[in-house]
């Protein structure tokens, strides 16, 4: 899996978002998901969207959210 944004930017998780009132009896998950977006190197290396979509017939398939 490669994770890609526009112009490559390394996204981010709005403070908000890991606020223990979402994760409700979750917080083990919260937890695996701080470590993932601090560790997981294609995460914290994106490609650029223009690169992806250049090479999409490397993909099953691409997810793109917004």
């Amino acid at each position: 899996m490669n994770f890609a944004s526009p112009n490559g930017v390394i996204a981010t998780i709005v403070n908000e978002s890991i606020n223990d009132k979402y994760c409700g009896n979750k917080l083990n998950l919260k937890k695996e998901t701080l470590v993932f977006v601090k560790n997981n190197n294609q995460f914290n290396n994106p490609l650029t969207l223009e690169k992806a979509i250049e090479n999409n017939v490397d993909y099953i398939g691409l997810v793109i959210p917004g």
